[in-house]
């Protein structure tokens, strides 16, 4: 079991200060914030790299819901967190932490 935070619970104005404190505090994962992973990908890959400090996970951050009443609203959430999960393995980490949906159900059945 490794001891992780999430990055915006981190002090630090960069990635890398944040890895710097956390892992002098005692940190060995970093839950990193999924909706601009995409842009970010390699700037979080290269901090990594350089830090004991690894990846436990990604917050999700995708589109749609995964519970959505419209289909195209589910494909929409599925293929982001497809999309999230691959840069998650990228990154070392063990998967996605996701929310199915929130509020109240959207299918009147759930």
């Amino acid at each position: 079991m490794r001891l992780a935070i999430q990055e915006n619970l981190a002090p630090g104005r960069t990635l890398i200060e944040k890895l710097e404190r956390i892992e002098a505090y005692g940190f060995e994962g970093l839950e990193v914030w999924g909706s601009d992973l995409p842009q970010r990908l390699k700037e979080v890959k290269d901090a990594l790299s350089t830090s004991k400090v690894k990846l436990s996970t990604v917050c999700a951050g995708y589109g749609g819901d995964l519970l959505g009443a419209d289909r195209k609203t589910r494909e929409i959430a599925i293929e982001g967190l497809k999309e999230r999960l691959k840069m998650c393995a990228e990154l070392g980490g063990v998967g996605v932490i996701t929310v199915p949906t929130f509020g109240g159900p959207k299918i009147p059945d759930l």
